[in-house]
């Protein structure tokens, strides 16, 4: 369970089934929306899951990753991760919530080929 205004340092996913990610997701990205968001709602800039500033570093207050809808990149770390390290992050209050997908960081709502995806898993905010 997460819990609202407490800072997170990262984010990382993980494969379950055999299932790898390739260097087709060398670019992939995550955007925090709405739990129930649909995958071709995903390329609208109109989520705002409202995010509390974090502390930087140097301790500087500065905006959340993800907050107002911003896409954050995630390295491929390895066959079975996608991480994103020092990706500071706080949720303002509870709720839930999904991750949208793409391994191309594109996020197109042209998107044919069905690679973009929200995840099933809710992130479930108390």
């Amino acid at each position: 369970r997460i819990a609202s205004m407490t800072q997170y340092e990262g984010l990382q996913i993980q494969t379950t089934g055999g299932y790898t990610f390739g260097s087709d997701h060398n670019s992939a990205k995550v955007k925090l929306v709405n739990a129930g968001t649909s995958r071709i709602d995903c390329s609208s800039v109109a989520y705002d899951v409202p995010m509390s500033t974090v502390k930087d570093g140097a301790g500087v207050e500065v905006p959340s990753a993800m907050a107002l809808g911003s896409p954050l990149a995630l390295s491929n770390a390895g066959s079975y991760f996608l991480s994103a390290t020092f990706a500071r992050f706080k949720f303002m209050h509870g709720g839930n919530f999904q991750l949208c997908y793409t391994p191309d960081g594109t996020f197109a709502a042209s998107d044919t080929t069905l690679a973009n995806a929200v995840f099933h898993t809710v992130i479930n905010v108390a």
